[in-house]
């Protein structure tokens, strides 16, 4: 190659690598799974244990969280989760 034609080819490829760093990104990732699709129990805060007696004591406090049964996340099953914004899946 002669040296025109490298000095060309570095030329594009800095106005190139200029341009990517302004772009947008492309993804958007949830508020509440950060990507993931689960997020951390509401009713245990991620600990796996009730707190408190539920339900007039079906689940007590110090046993297995009545709602992510130890898991300490659930699954987002909402509308939120998959909500559509500006062309890109939220999750």
């Amino acid at each position: 190659m002669n040296m025109e034609l490298i000095h060309l080819l570095n030329w594009i490829f800095s106005i190139a690598a200029e341009k990517n760093q302004s772009t947008k990104p492309t993804n958007i990732v949830c508020a509440d799974c950060k990507g993931s699709g689960a997020k951390q129990c509401s009713q245990c805060k991620g600990t796996g244990v009730n707190s408190v007696d539920h339900f007039n004591g079906q689940f007590k406090a110090g046993g297995l969280c009545w709602l992510c049964s130890c898991r300490n996340w659930h699954i987002l099953g909402s509308k939120k989760s998959t909500e559509v914004i500006q062309g890109y899946r939220k999750w």
